[in-house]
């Protein structure tokens, strides 16, 4: 059998300490995986932070799964590196020869599949190979190359939801939303959104929606419907890989806008590793004048962690306990929480997929700070905003 094992979230050790110190992660972890093989079995670092195992002579795949549960127990004890401990996790894919394939070639190309599918379903994992894992892989594979068509040929475009304030009874933001029409069929964000990020993509589609968001708000300024501002979501990954941050205030100032005029929502699709340079990078659009808006709140990996250590200017309900508040009374206890939370936290609260008066009335009563779904509208393409905030009353919902 061959393992392919990565090292989870190995670039923090990098970011956080220095490269030396993610050096000796790597020649430990080498150590301690040699420590549990035997003579007749080969490990070897074959790129940056990933290993190949491979077990001679293994009987079955319950003797792998037990192998691979004395590497799990092995590394439950911490490393101990310039006097700091730390906890590894791995990520395992597993391809056995002649059931997969006797392709040596083929066979790492197998394991590291079923590994990226280990760091898929959250990391600190196995899985085997299988061929429904192979054609998952191509079709990913696929998607990547139909998105970096997509992003070469702008081949995105922007629609606008309302956020409406309960306190100003008007609009006074909008989420700005990704759509892709792919050779005529349009693909959800939910579905092309994770293998961005997987693909290092995000950015760049992140820098294309923010450019847009800016000039059409510029438009909007220009047209005399000022103190707008425009939601426009970045992956917690783009907080956490050291993007230039400079590059999205210098985009902001490029079209004339205020910093205050932009809010960054948090998005996680996946769970991404907290490091000093994501808090750093948030301070820094908080203190030129950039709101911050956590997405999704009570859904994600780690949202209450966030709230926790990131600077959070809004709290974005997810839709999920909103649809179900009028119907579940532990949810609408939930909400209440929440924002009683938040506004104990001086965070201010957005509902998503606010549909009906009944939810809006509970929202009102709970002293939620904006609204938005389509109770009040669906997204909007930008040729219709103007029209949208010149005809608005909030009594006419």
């Amino acid at each position: 059998a061959l393992l392919v094992i990565d090292i989870d979230f190995f670039n923090k050790f990098n970011s956080l300490y220095s490269h030396a110190f993610g050096d000796e992660v790597l020649m430990q972890v080498s150590r301690r995986l040699q420590s549990l093989i035997r003579s007749s079995d080969i490990v070897a670092r074959t790129s940056g932070d990933n290993f190949a195992l491979f077990i001679n002579h293994i009987a079955n795949q319950d003797s792998i799964v037990y192998f691979i549960d004395k590497v799990t127990s092995a590394f439950l004890q911490p490393f101990v590196i310039e006097g700091i401990n730390i906890k590894i996790t791995l990520s395992i894919g597993v391809a056995c020869f002649k059931q997969d394939t006797e392709d040596v070639h083929r066979l790492f190309e197998k394991a590291e599949q079923a590994m990226f599918a280990a760091k898929d379903n959250g990391r600190n994992s196995y899985e085997f190979y299988s061929q429904l894992l192979s054609d998952k892989a191509n079709e990913e594979e696929k998607l990547k190359l139909s998105l970096e068509s997509a992003i070469e040929n702008n081949d995105f475009c922007v629609v606008y939801q309302p956020i409406v304030s309960l306190n100003e009874k008007t609009v006074t933001k909008f989420e700005v939303l990704i759509r892709w029409n792919n050779n005529g069929s349009w693909v959800s964000p939910v579905d092309f959104i994770p293998t961005a990020e997987k693909f290092g993509l995000i950015s760049k589609i992140g820098d294309l929606v923010l450019n847009l968001a800016c000039k059409e708000l510029c438009n909007l300024n220009k047209m005399g419907y000022t103190n707008i501002v425009f939601n426009v979501n970045r992956s917690i990954y783009e907080f956490c890989s050291g993007v230039n941050d400079t590059s999205w205030l210098d985009t902001i100032k490029k079209y004339g806008l205020s910093p205050e005029s932009i809010c960054f929502e948090l998005t996680e699709s996946v769970l991404a590793p907290e490091n000093d340079r994501c808090i750093t990078l948030l301070n820094k659009l908080q203190k030129e004048g950039c709101t911050i808006a956590l997405d999704d709140f009570g859904t994600g990996y780690s949202s209450l962690n966030y709230l926790r250590r990131f600077p959070i200017d809004t709290l974005k309900i997810d839709r999920g306990f909103i649809s179900e508040m009028t119907k579940v009374e532990g949810d609408k206890v939930l909400v209440s929480a929440i924002i009683s939370m938040a506004k104990a936290l001086g965070i201010s609260v957005v509902a998503e997929g606010v549909e009906l008066k009944q939810e809006v009335d509970i929202l009102v009563s709970l002293g939620c700070d904006y609204i938005q779904g389509y109770y009040f509208s669906k997204p909007l393409a930008p040729e219709l905003l103007p029209q949208y905030l010149t005809d608005f009353q909030y009594s006419n919902h």
